[in-house]
């Protein structure tokens, strides 16, 4: 963006900084028992929970190949992926509640954002598997729980 508006040295300046908090954020938040990035940092330290958020960081620009692909075969894991699309928290978490809405609920645009992230990074096979998906599924979507065996809300 600085590039537009002519001024090579903030904009040489900018890409050092954007390099150097790419870097850090590889070395700081990656979990290699999860196969994934940590949400983050806070006073006790990292956060070791999966959720769309890391698919975020990957439509961001951020992570190499390799761990796009592991962080793309980690969000597509039972505990992150459902018929409606991808859960905000990992189900296996322990915090993990199906109707918080930023604990376990589906957001149809966090799986769309994570899908463009995957197919510009070159995994237009999760892009698919991400676009497929059905977000008239959720029952996040209408704010209550789908009673079991219908495929229409209940109150």
């Amino acid at each position: 963006m600085v590039d537009g508006v002519g001024d090579g040295a903030l904009a040489d300046e900018c890409r050092v900084v954007a390099d150097t908090l790419a870097a850090s954020f590889d070395a700081d938040l990656w979990l290699p028992e999860q196969e994934c990035y940590a949400i983050g940092i806070d006073d006790r330290g990292v956060i070791p929970t999966v959720a769309s958020k890391q698919g975020h960081a990957v439509w961001d620009g951020l992570g190499n190949d390799d761990r796009v692909a592991r962080v793309a075969d980690r969000l597509t894991d039972d505990d992150m992926l459902t018929a409606a699309g991808l859960r905000t928290f990992a189900s296996s978490h322990d915090a993990y509640d199906p109707l918080s809405y930023h604990r376990g609920s589906v957001w149809p645009h966090d799986t769309s954002i994570v899908a463009m992230g995957f197919a510009e990074r070159g995994r237009r096979d999760v892009a698919e598997i991400l676009a497929s998906k059905d977000c008239r599924l959720s029952p996040t979507r209408f704010g209550r729980t789908l009673r079991i065996g219908s495929a229409s809300p209940s109150s």
